[in-house]
């Protein structure tokens, strides 16, 4: 039944991702960006291995989270909460590879040039997505 369920969870965020931004696209909408969260922290309740796609999903949010400043909901402070800890950094270095410690303490994907977290001036507009207003 987990199993199920946890196929349901990722075929539906790849169908929103797939519907909506494009997964290198940093420009998502409010909704797209409501929607990854939920399915960002059914990945992260999982315990399957994490896929690339949602891994860089994964950091990415965290990111955008990071570098916010507004008052976080319940749902993304739960998100976040999700984000931590050594086995989520093994379940993300599975998925994407070598992990490198950058120069904001915070970790570097080399295979996909992506940074996660650390001192903001490592996060890139790439590494993170920009929330846009408008309406599909």
């Amino acid at each position: 039944m987990r199993a199920l369920i946890l196929a349901i969870v990722c075929i539906s965020g790849l169908l929103i991702l797939a519907s909506g931004a494009p997964a290198d696209s940093s420009n998502i909408t409010i909704a797209d960006y409501e929607k990854m969260i939920d399915v960002g922290a059914a990945v992260l309740r999982g315990k399957a291995p994490i896929i690339t796609q949602d891994a860089i999903m994964l950091v990415r949010l965290s990111n955008t989270l990071f570098l916010s400043e507004r008052e976080l909901t319940k749902k993304e402070k739960e998100f976040l909460e999700l984000m931590r800890g050594q086995e989520l950094v093994e379940r993300l270095r599975a998925a994407l590879g070598e992990a490198v410690i950058n120069r904001g303490m915070g970790f570097y994907f080399p295979k996909h040039d992506l940074h996660w977290g650390g001192a903001g001036g490592n996060i890139r507009d790439r590494d993170r997505y920009v929330i846009t207003d408008k309406k599909k």
